[in-house]
């Protein structure tokens, strides 16, 4: 397929408009956890990376082909309305947490992609770079040969007394002690089971990433389950996750995540995180999307 010339997206937040949540919210947790992804997927492309010459308003990829530049919004909002997108001048959007069945309001002209989702350790506060190229081998290993038979609950999914109802369910089997998200992946590594559990309106977020790239045997309730990922893919009950309906499921679901099906799950959430969340599988993705709208 026909290569770009060059590739354009924002290298720092003074890239975009001052007004734009990327620039003015707290760096760690918008302009990392949410650019730092695309970011690390464009460089793994053999394509000359610019920055925009002027501040840009909204999240955008510029593709510069030869004959015409495609421009890709970036999309990494929990909500499946995509009022906010609509009468944009993209010619497609990669939308991180994208839920083809669920009620979408706006009316859009452009096709809407998976956009994978975001690996940013700790939050943006951790070396996500170094996690990836130094700790991610360890931490395989640790989970391929050292296990603590137990449920990793501590600090899962936020906090689980706030007002998002459904993770205030899982409250009773959850251990609620404050955990330094930079190490929250040693925890992921050394525990048998991990809990995911979603919010209202919420589906995917970090730490699910950060589990699939080790390989963990993910227990999680259903808000993962209609999540559409690149190049097809979704999270399966029993291949790469096992969904559960409430609390009162996860303990019989340890029962049977055991043997070979622990095994099974571990090695499919790691080629999940391989073939739709890792950059160099994310910046072909990208790529490719582009490239279907010449």
């Amino acid at each position: 397929m026909t290569k770009p010339l060059w590739v354009q997206f924002p290298k720092v937040p003074e890239d975009l408009h001052p007004s734009h949540p990327c620039y003015f919210k707290t760096r760690s947790e918008y302009w990392e956890t949410y650019t730092g992804p695309v970011r690390r997927a464009l460089a793994t492309l053999d394509i000359p990376w610019n920055a925009p010459p002027e501040p840009e308003h909204g999240l955008v990829i510029r593709w510069g082909f030869p004959d015409r530049t495609i421009v890709a919004g970036v999309c990494y909002s929990d909500y499946p309305d995509l009022a906010p997108w609509a009468g944009s001048t993209i010619d497609l959007l990669m939308k991180m947490k994208y839920h083809p069945d669920r009620e979408q309001t706006a009316e859009i002209t452009f096709p809407v992609y998976p956009g994978g989702f975001c690996l940013a350790v700790g939050a943006g506060t951790g070396d996500t770079n170094a996690f990836l190229a130094d700790e991610l081998s360890i931490l395989r290993e640790t989970k391929d040969t050292a296990q603590i038979p137990k449920l990793f609950t501590t600090g899962a999914c936020r906090h689980f007394n706030t007002y998002i109802p459904n993770r205030k369910r899982f409250e009773k089997i959850c251990v609620n002690d404050w955990l330094d998200p930079a190490k929250y992946w040693w925890h992921l590594a050394t525990h048998k089971w991990m809990l995911n559990v979603c919010g209202n309106g919420y589906s995917i977020d970090r730490k699910t990433v950060e589990a699939c790239a080790i390989g963990c045997a993910i227990i999680s309730d259903r808000g993962l389950e209609d999540l559409a990922l690149p190049d097809g893919n979704y999270f399966i009950h029993g291949d790469n996750i096992w969904f559960v309906d409430g609390p009162d499921d996860v303990a019989s679901a340890m029962e049977a995540i055991d043997g070979p099906t622990w095994e099974r799950l571990v090695a499919s959430s790691r080629a999940l995180y391989e073939s739709c969340f890792s950059p160099e599988s994310m910046g072909a993705w990208y790529l490719k999307c582009a490239q279907e709208q010449l």
